[in-house]
């Protein structure tokens, strides 16, 4: 499935780059919303239902252990809000 994601970003002047991301799991969609944000033209491919995936499911493993405070306070608040969605 292609997903094509060419909208006008308003305030983005249009940009002669196209990427493709593969791939519209939480990664994917991201890198995608990113591009986007810069003014570049993006096409997600996905194999399955968007979503669907790796970023589905109640497995999510939210890696707490890391030499930087601020990365433990922000692997906290982000499984606090997968587990409330």
């Amino acid at each position: 499935m292609s997903v094509g994601a060419n909208r006008y970003v308003r305030g983005m002047p249009a940009r002669p780059e196209s990427i493709a991301v593969v791939g519209a799991g939480i990664v994917g969609l991201s890198t995608a919303f990113a591009l986007r944000r810069r003014g570049i033209a993006v096409r997600i491919y996905e194999r399955g239902e968007i979503g669907g995936g790796q970023s589905a499911g109640g497995t999510r493993i939210f890696r707490l252990n890391h030499v930087d405070r601020r990365l433990v306070a922000l692997a906290c608040t982000a499984r606090e809000l997968w587990l409330g969605w």
